[in-house]
């Protein structure tokens, strides 16, 4: 797990947590989930967007919600998710699910503290990759799709064969049209800090 979270598939979370995001409107797969130990409800909203902030009790699922303006922080109106840079302890037992709504979708993280991490991690050991296969987990996690996708594959000399490895061991999935894109497992299996720029 890398210090900015691990992504956790949404259908493993507990039912109290999947109701919270069922209530923001959220509706990928996984979600990133970043243990710290405090937190801002400050979210910048932007053109079509709006930030959101909920506190949520892990073991009641009692919870509290922040909004923010539509097209963020404005002169008009002020609230905490718009204006507010100030952090409040996170408690064991909490975590805070904060993001956007509006165009083109709902994005949010959740923040819980270092000790209730545990609960959300998936179980099994991590395999190991090698750095060819990392360059080709950059190329499906942080490019764009198409032929900017392709050529950066090209220009980090990572084959097909790669490729075709990462889809069968979970790494990746690859639709009937050809379409191919980083699982939860791929998204927590890249390691930044071994990727050239």
């Amino acid at each position: 797990m890398s210090n900015t979270g691990t992504y956790v598939e949404v259908k493993t979370l507990s039912p109290i947590v999947r109701s919270a995001l069922d209530g923001i409107d959220y509706g990928a797969r996984d979600i990133q989930v970043v243990p710290c130990s405090s937190v801002s409800l400050q979210v910048c909203g932007g053109a079509g967007q709006r930030g959101f902030a909920v506190l949520l009790d892990l073991a009641t699922g009692a919870s509290k919600s922040f909004g923010g303006s539509w097209g963020g922080s404005n002169m008009f109106v002020s609230s905490i998710v718009d204006d507010s840079s100030d952090s409040g302890t996170l408690p064991p037992g909490g975590c805070v699910i904060k993001g956007t709504r509006g165009h083109p979708r709902t994005f949010a993280t959740i923040y819980v503290h270092p000790s209730a991490m545990g609960k959300f991690l998936p179980s099994g050991e991590a395999e190991s990759t090698t750095d060819e296969e990392q360059q080709a987990l950059y190329c499906y996690t942080g490019i764009k799709g198409g032929e900017y996708r392709r050529e950066e594959l090209r220009r980090r000399g990572v084959s097909s064969a790669c490729v075709d490895s990462l889809v069968a061991r979970g790494y990746l999935k690859r639709s009937r049209n050809g379409a191919t894109q980083a699982t939860t497992k791929g998204k927590n299996a890249l390691d930044r800090s071994r990727v050239r720029y």
